[in-house]
């Protein structure tokens, strides 16, 4: 994982990360097996207790590797930074919807 640097890192953020990440991670495994490890790794839930943090970049290309197969797209989605603010899905627009909410 990456080094703690960001001041939204905390336990709460970690477990909500773990849980979101256990509901889907069936139907990412069945587009993607690679992904789904990737994913499984970087967010297994008690790796913040261990000081181990997810590799942001990874966990990202993992999810947006299935989206195809998952029938969603990047504007489905929306974006986001490594920084934690809204970022474009494309090059085109800064500040996409983000699941129907424009940032801004």
């Amino acid at each position: 994982g990456v080094a703690p640097e960001d001041s939204d890192r905390s336990q709460k953020n970690a477990a909500e990360g773990a849980v979101f990440t256990a509901a889907v991670l069936p139907l990412v495994h069945k587009c993607n097996v690679t992904a789904a490890k990737i994913i499984s790794d970087e967010m297994k839930f008690g790796l913040y207790d261990q000081g181990v943090f997810p590799d942001f970049a990874a966990v990202k290309a993992a999810f947006e590797s299935t989206y195809d197969c998952l029938g969603i797209t990047c504007a489905d989605v929306g974006g986001l930074s490594d920084t934690g603010v809204a970022a474009a899905c494309s090059k085109t627009s800064p500040w996409p919807d983000i699941a129907g909410y424009t940032p801004g």
